[in-house]
C-alpha cells in the first residue's frame, strides 16, 4: 500500500493494526500499547486501531495530541460519533506546528445497525415498524456525514486546516448485506460522499463493479424529520 499512499499524498494506502481488543475498557493500557504499535512497525502508512468504547476515547485523544495515526473503529452511534470527533480535533489543537502527518477516520458498522434494530421492529410487528426495516442504517450514516460536514467546517477547523490538518472521514465498514432481502449494494448506493471511505468485502465489491447505482447526487447534507432516532 505504500505506493498507494504516496501518490495520494498521504490521504490514501493506509493499513490498519488494532490494539489488543482485551485493553478495550483499559484506557492507558490502550494508550500504551497503541504507543508501542506505532513505534515497532514505524511506518507512515500506519492506523492503529482503537475502539471507541468510552475509555477509548481521551486514548484517541491523546495518540492524535502525539501525532500518531489512528483508525477509530466500532462506532455504533451518533452521540459516540460526536465524541469521536471532538477527541480528534482537540487532538490537533494540542498539538504546535505542522499538522499534515496526522491522519484519522471515524468507523461506523453499517449493516449492524440494520441487524439489531430490524431485530426489534421484527418483535414489534404492525406495517408501520416493519416498514422501516433496513433503513436505520443508512438514515444513521447520513446524519452522521451531516454532522461530519458541520465539525469540519467554520473557524475552529480552518485554524487547524491552515496548519496542514487532514479531516477524519468517515469510513463505511461492515458493509456487506446481511438481510439476503436487501441489496448487496445497499450501503453502497446510499452512503456515497465526499471524504467517505467505504471498505467493500468482496462479496459486496463485486456485484458493486456491475449493479451500484450512482444517483447522481452526494448524501443529502439537510435531511428530513426521521420517524425514529438514529442515535
Amino acid at each position: 500500500m505504500k505506493p498507494v499512499h504516496e501518490a495520494s499524498g498521504g490521504v490514501d494506502g493506509y493499513v490498519s493494526v488494532e490494539v489488543n481488543p482485551a485493553l478495550a475498557s483499559d484506557t492507558e493500557g490502550t494508550i500504551a500499547a497503541a504507543r508501542d504499535l506505532d513505534q515497532l512497525i514505524d511506518r507512515p502508512n500506519l492506523y492503529v486501531k482503537i475502539p471507541a468504547t468510552a475509555e477509548g476515547i481521551p486514548a484517541i485523544n491523546q495518540m492524535i495530541s502525539e501525532g500518531r495515526s489512528v483508525n477509530v473503529t466500532l462506532i455504533f452511534s451518533l452521540l459516540r460519533y460526536a465524541e469521536v470527533m471532538e477527541a480528534y480535533v482537540s487532538g490537533l489543537e494540542a498539538r504546535d506546528g505542522d499538522l499534515s502527518d496526522t491522519s484519522s477516520v471515524a468507523s461506523f458498522f453499517i449493516s449492524r445497525t440494520d441487524s439489531e434494530v430490524d431485530r426489534r421492529l421484527d418483535a414489534i410487528g404492525g406495517e408501520s415498524a416493519l416498514a422501516l426495516r433496513g433503513r436505520a442504517a443508512v438514515a444513521q450514516g447520513q446524519v452522521a456525514y451531516e454532522m461530519f460536514r458541520k465539525m469540519f467546517s467554520g473557524e475552529r477547523w480552518e485554524a487547524l486546516a491552515a496548519r496542514g490538518a487532514r479531516v477524519q472521514r468517515p469510513l463505511w465498514a461492515s458493509t456487506s448485506t446481511k438481510n439476503p432481502a436487501y441489496s448487496d449494494t445497499l450501503y453502497v448506493d446510499t452512503l456515497i460522499g465526499p471524504d467517505t471511505v467505504n471498505t467493500l468485502p468482496d462479496a459486496t465489491l463485486r456485484p458493486s463493479r456491475t449493479t451500484a447505482r450512482w444517483h447522481g447526487r452526494w448524501m443529502p447534507t439537510r435531511l428530513p424529520p426521521m420517524p425514529f432516532s438514529a442515535t
